[in-house]
């Protein structure tokens, strides 16, 4: 949608200056959809927390998943978080800070425990060895 949006800007421009005669785009209207976001509970979330896996490809699913989970991060994010990522406030408290955003975040206790399963990785929760694809596929296991 967001690309349609800005193709239109562009034939728009192109109209202006008269780069071309007709708008593809004439009588079409974007509308994005409302989409309401579901949140888990507390207790929804401790069943995944709880769970024992055999397979330590799941172990490591299971806690992306919480992971992104108790953070609002989206797969994409976690995928690219590292160490320089992490920081510690004046109070020693575990912050995320992005690059990219402004803004930091604390690091709650069940996420700081997850990350230090994964001390000894160079990257944080072993997102490079599972796609996004792999990991959707396994939650639903």
């Amino acid at each position: 949608m967001k690309h349609l949006k800005s193709l239109k800007k562009v034939v728009r421009i192109a109209l202006a200056n008269d780069w071309i005669k007709k708008d593809p785009f004439y009588g079409i209207h974007f509308e994005q959809e409302e989409v309401n976001a579901v949140f888990f509970s507390r207790e929804e979330l401790d069943i995944p927390i709880d769970k024992e896996f055999a397979i330590k490809r799941l172990e490591q699913v299971r806690d992306i998943f919480v992971f992104c989970c108790f953070n609002a991060l989206a797969f994409a994010d976690v995928q690219q978080l590292s160490r320089e990522h992490l920081i510690k406030d004046n109070n020693g408290a575990l912050r995320i800070r992005k690059v990219r955003r402004k803004t930091q975040f604390p690091v709650l206790t069940i996420p700081q425990r997850i990350l230090r399963t994964y001390e000894d990785s160079s990257i944080i929760l072993m997102t490079s060895l599972l796609s996004r694809m792999k990991i959707s596929d396994q939650i639903l296991y």
